[in-house]
C-alpha cells in the first residue's frame, strides 16, 4: 500500500457518490466539475475573487506547527516576524526589479544591447537564477491561490527560493545603488 491510500480513500468516496448518469469515470467527472466551476466563476466572478483573496492571505501565513515553535509563544512570534520580514524583502525586491525592468525597456534598443553585451558570465548566471526562482515562486503561488485553497504548507517547497530571492534582491538593489552613486560622483566631478 502506498502512503497516500488514506487520502485517496477520503477523496474517492465523495467522488463515487457524485457519479451520476452524465459521467462514468473519474476523468469524466473531473471534466464535468471543471465545466461547472468555470460556469460558477463566470456567473459570480466577484465571489471567486474574494475566495482568491482569502487563499492569498492563507498562503502568506507562517506555516508554524508544534514542531517548529515547541508551543512557546515568544518563539512563535519570532518565527512569524522573520517570515514576514523575508516576505517583505521579497516583495520589495519584486517591486524594485519590476521598476528596473520597466526603466530598462524604456531605453532605446542600442542602449539595451550595449548594456547586455557588458554583462559578465556571473551577471548572466545571476539573472537566470533569479528568473528561475521568481518563476517557481509565482507559478506555485498562482496555482495554489487560483485553483486550490491557498494553504501555507503548499508554499513550503518554495521557501528556499523565497529566501534566496529576498537576499539576491537586496544584493542587486545595493549594487545598483553603488553603481548610480559612482556614476553620479563621476558626473559631478566632470562638471566641476
Amino acid at each position: 500500500e502506498d502512503n497516500h491510500s488514506y487520502y485517496n480513500y477520503i477523496w474517492e468516496n465523495p467522488i463515487k457518490s457524485m457519479m451520476c448518469g452524465k459521467v462514468d469515470t473519474f476523468g469524466d467527472l473531473s471534466g464535468y466539475l471543471v465545466k461547472m466551476n468555470l460556469y460558477l466563476i463566470a456567473k459570480a466572478p466577484l465571489n471567486y475573487l474574494i475566495e482568491v483573496g482569502y487563499s492569498l492571505v492563507n498562503y502568506c501565513m507562517p506555516a508554524v506547527n508544534r514542531y517548529a515553535d515547541f508551543g512557546y509563544m515568544p518563539l512563535q512570534i519570532l518565527w512569524s516576524l522573520s517570515h514576514f520580514s523575508v516576505l517583505a524583502l521579497l516583495t520589495a525586491g519584486c517591486i524594485f526589479l519590476a521598476g528596473l525592468g520597466i526603466t530598462f525597456l524604456a531605453f532605446p534598443r542600442f542602449v539595451r544591447q550595449n548594456f547586455l553585451q557588458g554583462w559578465t558570465a556571473a551577471n548572466r548566471t545571476q539573472a537566470w537564477t533569479m528568473a528561475l526562482g521568481y518563476f517557481t515562486i509565482f507559478y506555485t503561488l498562482g496555482l495554489t491561490i487560483l485553483i486550490e485553497m491557498g494553504e501555507a504548507r503548499t508554499r513550503l517547497s518554495t521557501e528556499p527560493f523565497i529566501l534566496c530571492m529576498a537576499i539576491l534582491g537586496v544584493d542587486v538593489w545595493l549594487r545598483v545603488r553603488r553603481l548610480l552613486k559612482a556614476k553620479k560622483g563621476l558626473t559631478n566631478h566632470l562638471t566641476d
